[in-house]
């Protein structure tokens, strides 16, 4: 990292500013390279750790911590929720949340790097992010969307906004690649990947196409408009939430809040997030479990 982009922690600084820009250029590419290793889930992984390990080094407070989701009874999932806040101005704000999902052996199975932007012009917040899973843990991918839409649908109270959602069928692009490969090559070696992908791109188009479950656009935007009640003060202020997937008459998902206890003082809240960062820390020094390890 340069002295420039090093500098830029120092302070969260004003996207519209010169560092502001940089700093803004700098987790572009630290999502770029998150996108570059999608089908790799270990080195993509790295890199979603080398990333955040760079950022706690650097400027620790910018990272602030959300509640923990729990969904499940059977084979229950557990997903953390961490984001790095910029500056507000007068156009607008970026917030980034990482999400990470944990099955019932406390292992990390899968993760989420959403950007959202908002825009004060337009009264609206864009999120277009990338939930990764480890191959053998892809049943995680539904209820991280699930706490991603709670997540999204708390910003929008927040900021008495609408949400643009953006849904990309990266697993088609993948699949496109591989048929192409095959076409040249002629290597049968291909073909059971293929059928997978194949296997793993009807699942998607069940849950995220249009007419799936989570009721995507023919654009695949899925819009979240504010709702009439009370939004969460912080999200700093919970620690945790209990939710879980319903279906509508069509069939459709949506996330129920089941529970969710606040925290109550300041002292409790630094209790919690002393408590959220040794929890983050000790991904850095491999002392917590990750399935792809």
């Amino acid at each position: 990292m340069s002295t420039l982009e090093t500098k830029l922690f120092t302070q969260i600084p004003d996207i519209e500013s010169k560092e502001g820009s940089i700093f803004t250029e700098y987790i572009n590419r630290f999502f770029k390279r998150l996108v570059d290793t999608r089908d790799d889930y270990p080195a993509h992984w790295q890199t979603l750790l080398q990333g955040l390990k760079e950022i706690h080094t650097i400027k620790r407070n910018t990272i602030h911590f959300g509640p923990e989701y729990h969904i499940g009874e059977e084979n229950p999932f557990t997903v953390s929720i961490l984001f790095i806040d910029y500056a507000e101005t007068n156009f607008g704000s970026r917030r980034d949340f990482v999400l990470l999902i944990k099955n019932q052996f406390g292992e990390i199975v899968g993760d989420c790097f959403q950007p959202t932007n908002f825009d004060k012009k337009s009264n609206s917040i864009e999120a277009n992010g990338l939930i990764c899973m480890d191959p053998k843990n892809r049943g995680g991918a539904a209820p991280l969307t699930l706490v991603l839409w709670h997540i999204l649908q708390t910003e929008a109270n927040i900021k008495n906004s609408e949400v643009k959602w953006i849904f990309h069928n990266s697993n088609y692009e993948s699949l496109q690649a591989l048929n192409v490969k095959y076409n040249k090559t002629k290597d049968e070696f291909l073909l059971p990947k293929i059928r997978d992908m194949q296997a793993q791109q009807q699942r998607w188009q069940a849950m995220y196409g249009f007419h799936g479950k989570f009721n995507v656009d023919k654009d695949s935007i899925k819009r979240l408009f504010p709702k009439d009640q009370e939004p969460y003060e912080n999200l700093e202020s919970i620690k945790d939430i209990k939710l879980a997937r319903v279906e509508d008459e069509k069939g459709q998902s949506y996330p129920k809040l089941l529970a969710y206890k606040t925290i109550i003082g300041d002292k409790d809240k630094q209790s919690l997030r002393a408590l959220r960062l040794a929890e983050l820390e000790s991904l850095f020094t491999s002392k917590t479990k990750v399935i792809v390890q």
